[in-house]
């Protein structure tokens, strides 16, 4: 899948050997931020170097225009291009407004809106660019893009979170279940949760995305420092030294918060498409099923189906179902002396 992202990336952004990377994810979507670890390291793999980054509040118009014109812009990606969530679509159309004769790209997304007469307003928004390109993550969204915004580039490829260099350990992937036989659940709460009830065992757990008391302070400081303007600061070194530092530590707080997360149970039912992923690169077993538009299926027939620790249910009560019998089968295997399956544990 590597050789697939990176020659996708390299084709969107030609020749180039510096980028300008926008919209860092600076809430607590974890999912989001291994979408965004994906991208810094297929950008590694390139070696093309990300000259300026900023949030979409830390973002300056005037610092980008002082920027070499030959620099590619590109805009983080995931599952918000639509009318869902209108800070990140908003901030897309801005830019495009604001800088339509430069190279542009919205890196690999999933594309949804829930009211088609919005549509029309994103056509109308992107319809200046001259040099857009828009990367997809599913063939439903390829389609849709060629359909309504045709006049632009279009490229299929993988999530960029699969990206991520699993084989290397990075140390948010080093997860060490304390409780094999314990089956997490986590579960969103919001616009795309189908909102399922489950009926669990009590020695199971269930929650969302899980920050300690130091991390979640962690969290609010790299939050604050990364959208305080560097203003007065002279553009040079030092200032690209302190953006680069901002983005680090906001993106290693959230990294942080999967171990949080994960660090307990040996299962995993989930609901939320990059939990399937971090699981996946993880090398835990899970079991994952869809969310309210069909998103994780997508993603799970294109491309992580054939990860060997994933599995999949059509609901989220099945899911965990299924993780209860992983989790047994596990436990008879532990108990019997004989080794795991080594599709149980590792891709």
């Amino acid at each position: 899948m590597h050789e697939q992202l990176d020659a996708s990336y390299r084709q969107a952004i030609g020749d180039a050997r510096d980028v300008i990377l926008l919209d860092q994810p600076r809430h607590r979507n974890l999912g989001d931020t291994l979408i965004f670890a994906g991208e810094l390291a297929t950008l590694t793999r390139l070696e093309v170097r990300v000259r300026y980054c900023a949030t979409a509040f830390s973002a300056r118009w005037d610092e980008i225009r002082k920027l070499p014109r030959d620099w590619p812009i590109l805009c983080h990606g995931g599952g918000n291009f639509g009318d869902a969530y209108s800070l990140h679509q908003g901030f897309r159309e801005a830019l495009v407004e604001e800088f339509p004769r430069r190279k542009i790209v919205f890196l690999p997304n999933t594309f949804w809106f829930r009211d088609n007469s919005n549509i029309e307003h994103t056509r109308k928004a992107l319809r200046v660019a001259h040099d857009l390109t828009l990367m997809v993550r599913a063939r439903r969204s390829e389609a849709f893009a060629h359909q309504h915004f045709g006049q632009h580039k279009v490229l299929y490829c993988p999530d960029s979170a699969l990206g991520i260099e699993a084989n290397t350990a990075p140390y948010y992937l080093r997860h060490r279940a304390k409780y094999p036989s314990q089956v997490h659940i986590l579960s969103r709460d919001d616009e795309e949760s189908r909102r399922e009830q489950v009926r669990m065992r009590p020695t199971d757990t269930v929650g969302d995305y899980r920050f300690t008391i130091p991390g979640r302070a962690r969290w609010i400081l790299s939050r604050l420092t990364t959208d305080r303007p560097l203003d007065l600061l002279p553009l040079g070194p030092v200032r690209d030294l302190m953006r680069e530092s901002q983005s680090k530590l906001l993106a290693s707080a959230n990294l942080r918060a999967f171990l949080t997360t994960f660090q307990g149970a040996g299962i995993v039912a989930t609901n939320r498409l990059h939990a399937h992923v971090y699981c996946a690169l993880a090398g835990i077993p899970h079991v994952v099923t869809d969310n309210s538009y069909g998103k994780i299926s997508e993603i799970y027939q294109e491309w992580t189906g054939h990860f060997s620790t994933a599995h999949w249910a059509d609901n989220l009560q099945d899911a965990y179902e299924q993780a209860v019998a992983l989790a047994e089968q596990q436990k008879s295997e532990r108990d019997s002396g004989q080794p795991c399956p080594a599709g149980l544990i590792r891709y």
